[in-house]
């Protein structure tokens, strides 16, 4: 959506730009022009939600916004192929660069590197020679405990789908799985219930009114769980996705397996007490180590 978003605002902008000059009276304002930029780059919060003009305002002022970029600046899209081909050309000038000591997070010379992003669910890791990159957010129909992991050393490689341990908040509803899967086959979760992200508290009434279908209608902020955690191998990561100052925002306390008095959090890159449950604020992630030591050849 954000690739769209950013080009048809753009030119719109480019194109009122021309009419201020040509035909002032056919022209919108200069400030609402930059509006329509500011939301397609994630600046303010995004009110061009067609056709549902009116919901994305209401949900915004009701202290749930919608941004087309995350705080983070991840933006909300699917590659497609478009996007694909010149970022294959880009790699061919990045190839061309001059030699530099600056590496990139992944490279094999940079060091210890974690990073996540909240507001979509993602999380990327690289541990010496391991890489993690994975993912909470797959599901556009309630909160379902899987999750995506992308898991590589020098000597394997795994993509697995692994049990996540998800807290959401109560009163939010549920959703229930088809019998049928396309084509007719049966589901094997076929009448399971997933649990929905309760709606803002001041809409409640609104969405009731409506069957519930503004609020499920493919909204994201319905099917993104408070909290996730999930034990991989030798690591523990757990997300906070709740914001500050909003009536979403929780705390939450993470139980480390016993065994341990400190371990490295790969996010932060201290080394922190988990003797005792640690407490995990909003927007916040950790990924912990909880492994035998790095032998001394590998950074």
């Amino acid at each position: 959506m954000s690739n769209q978003t950013i080009s048809v605002d753009r030119a719109l902008y480019r194109m009122n730009r021309a009419l201020q000059k040509l035909a002032p009276e056919l022209a919108i304002s200069e400030e609402t022009a930059l509006n329509l930029l500011y939301e397609s780059t994630g600046m303010k919060p995004f009110f061009q939600d067609w056709p549902r003009h009116d919901w994305g305002r209401e949900t915004a002022f009701a202290d749930y916004p919608f941004y087309v970029v995350s705080y983070k600046g991840l933006t909300k899209g699917e590659p497609r192929i478009n996007q694909i081909v010149p970022r294959g050309e880009a790699y061919r000038k990045v190839k061309e660069l001059l030699p530099t000591d600056a590496r990139l997070p992944m490279e094999p010379e940079h060091e210890d590197f974690g990073w996540a992003d909240e507001d979509v669910a993602v999380f990327a890791v690289k541990h010496g020679d391991t890489r993690i990159n994975g993912s909470f957010f797959l599901s556009r129909d309630a909160v379902f405990p899987i999750g995506r992991i992308h898991f590589t050393t020098p000597r394997i490689e795994r993509l697995a789908t692994v049990k996540v341990d998800t807290v959401v908040s109560p009163s939010g509803g549920t959703f229930t799985m088809p019998e049928k899967l396309p084509g007719k086959r049966k589901s094997v979760l076929g009448g399971q219930q997933y649990p929905i992200q309760p709606p803002p508290p001041g809409l409640v009434q609104q969405i009731k009114e409506a069957d519930g279908e503004l609020w499920r209608d493919g909204d994201e902020r319905t099917f993104m769980a408070d909290r996730y955690r999930i034990r991989f191998g030798d690591y523990l990561i757990a997300m906070n996705t709740t914001i500050e100052g909003t009536y979403r925002e929780q705390t939450f306390e993470i139980d480390v397996p016993p065994g341990r008095s400190t371990a490295l959090d790969l996010i932060s890159g201290r080394t922190i007490d988990v003797s005792r449950p640690i407490t995990l604020g909003p927007r916040s992630t950790i990924v912990l180590y909880l492994g035998d030591e790095k032998p001394p050849g590998d950074k």
